[in-house]
């Protein structure tokens, strides 16, 4: 259950991050996004 609520949260995230950065170059949202993914990964590993 935790698990899907953390995804749920990391999705609405990414949609507001992509409103945000609509200006920014693609490989620095793609950096940003990855480590936010990693942050998530780690948690869920705790």
């Amino acid at each position: 259950m935790t698990y899907r609520l953390d995804f749920t949260r990391l999705a609405q995230k990414h949609i507001a991050f992509l409103k945000k950065a609509g200006n920014k170059s693609l490989l620095n949202k793609i950096a940003i996004h990855l480590e936010e993914l990693n942050k998530a990964f780690v948690k869920w590993h705790e």
